[in-house]
């Protein structure tokens, strides 16, 4: 939409810069990826106004793609997924609707199906986590292999405590103390995406929004931990930030058609916001506040002078303009990626800190080393070079269930099986009351195994030969 691209732009960045989504560039959580596909799902969808009748059942065939390929990256992204994928329909003509159909239901089934197939051939269930649907009882894996307890945030609207000292503090940590705000413009974008007489590609990305909130609301993975401690709240919010960031996509668009003094209004009060999201998990410097509201001046200081000033005013200021914005944008690229680069994993604070020791131990091992772990947050011992081989010691079950091992015998064969060159036996969740997983004192008993450092709930072992099974006494 001409004049909205810059807004929606800032208001997707506020969103994905924001500290929920802070970890991702250095996890192999796929969250990001199913983001991308559902903007990029909504995005098309805008730009199909504009394109002649014969290419229509073209760009429908691509919607539905982007649906189903958010809908195949993870389970909570499948209602927005499908939203997209069912909405391209509405992108053409009411006549043309039925021939286009066919499009949509290809390029949903070739985003989106694999994955779901894969299941149903390898365990009897296209989602296998679900055994139990009403009075049905499906096939599916035993696949405990950790993670924290279920949990809603739909469970808990009513628990006042619960909001007070968790869902609060949640919202802050993940988007800021500004989240509020960011919530409201978001919100507002989404009821403007649905007002009577917008364009079928507005409602299509409001209502994806809505399947976003819905999912998460009601999803067992927004709120886990133990009952009345959803310890596991903030980290579940990533699963709402997708439809938070095509809200403000659509609040953007939206405002960003007006022009004037509304558009330059809005970018000053994302500006206002960004320093809170971005540095939610800590707190804004003075500098940093003030260079924020520094820039909210400016920028609406120069949506005045830009308002009032002669259009052959303008157009000479746009270049220069333009020119620094791009170079200082470098600049703070280039920084961060070489910050990133020296320091990720330095001082990991997102688990326990027995776990973070290791990870910092697997930054200095020498390349190559081959790491078997009991911890479910396994990527940051391959090292920033990715350099280290690192898996799960666990036990192969039927109907594709991986699980980990509950007895010393089936554990000791397991890691002589996988023979790594270090093992890292750990818990990685709070809140759970114990000091060490039972595989540490498994591994005491045997001086095949030499301890190289140990901090609850984390111990590391330098495995010399094949363990013992005759040593245990299970």
């Amino acid at each position: 939409v001409t004049g909205a691209g810059p807004l929606s732009m800032a208001g997707v960045a506020l969103v994905i810069g924001a500290a929920v989504f802070a970890d991702q560039a250095g996890e192999a959580r796929n969250d990001l990826a199913g983001t991308f596909f559902l903007l990029a799902g909504v995005a098309l969808a805008v730009h199909s106004a504009d394109r002649p009748v014969d290419r229509l059942p073209g760009l429908v065939l691509i919607v539905a793609l982007a649906g189903g390929l958010a809908a195949g990256t993870k389970l909570n992204f499948l209602p927005a997924g499908l939203v997209l994928a069912i909405g391209s329909v509405y992108l053409v003509p009411g006549r043309a609707r039925r021939a286009v159909l066919p499009w949509a239901l290809l390029g949903v089934v070739l985003g989106g199906a694999y994955w779901y197939l894969r299941n149903l051939v390898a365990s009897g269930n296209p989602l296998p986590w679900m055994t139990e649907v009403g009075p049905l009882s499906l096939p599916g894996p035993d696949q405990a292999t950790g993670g924290r307890e279920p949990g809603s945030v739909a469970s808990y609207l009513g628990d006042l405590d619960v909001i007070s000292d968790y869902l609060v503090p949640g919202f802050s940590s993940a988007f800021g103390d500004g989240w509020p705000v960011l919530l409201v413009l978001a919100l507002i974008g989404t009821v403007l995406g649905l007002r009577r007489g917008t364009p079928a590609a507005w409602k299509i990305g409001a209502l994806a929004t809505l399947a976003v909130t819905v999912s998460w609301a009601f999803g067992p993975t927004s709120a886990p931990g133990p009952a009345g401690e959803p310890v596991g709240f903030p980290s579940g919010l990533r699963y709402l930030a997708p439809g938070l960031a095509i809200g403000m996509a659509l609040l953007g668009m939206t405002v960003g058609r007006q022009g004037g003094l509304p558009r330059f209004g809005l970018a000053a009060l994302l500006l206002l916001l960004a320093p809170f999201a971005v540095f939610a998990a800590d707190s804004p410097t003075l500098g940093q506040l003030s260079l924020a509201i520094g820039s909210a001046v400016l920028m609406t200081l120069g949506g005045l002078a830009l308002t009032l000033t002669p259009t052959r005013v303008t157009r000479a200021m746009t270049v220069p303009l333009a020119a620094l914005m791009v170079f200082v944008l470098l600049g703070f690229g280039y920084l961060a990626r070489d910050s990133f680069e020296k320091n990720r994993y330095a001082s990991p604070r997102f688990v326990t800190a027995g776990l973070a020791d290791a990870y910092r131990w697997a930054r200095e091992s020498r390349r190559g080393t081959r790491i078997g772990t009991t911890a479910s947050r396994i990527y940051p011992l391959t090292n920033p070079g990715l350099d280290n081989e690192v898996f799960f010691v666990g036990l192969r079950q039927p109907r594709a269930g991986f699980t980990r091992a509950t007895r010393c015998r089936d554990f000791v064969s397991a890691v002589n099986a996988d023979r790594p060159d270090y093992l890292v036996a750990s818990l990685d969740r709070e809140g759970l009351r114990t000091d060490f997983p039972p595989e540490v004192s498994w591994l005491d008993s045997d001086p095949a195994a030499e301890p190289v450092f140990r901090t609850p709930p984390t111990a590391l072992f330098r495995l010399t030969g094949p363990l013992d099974p005759d040593r245990c006494r299970q």
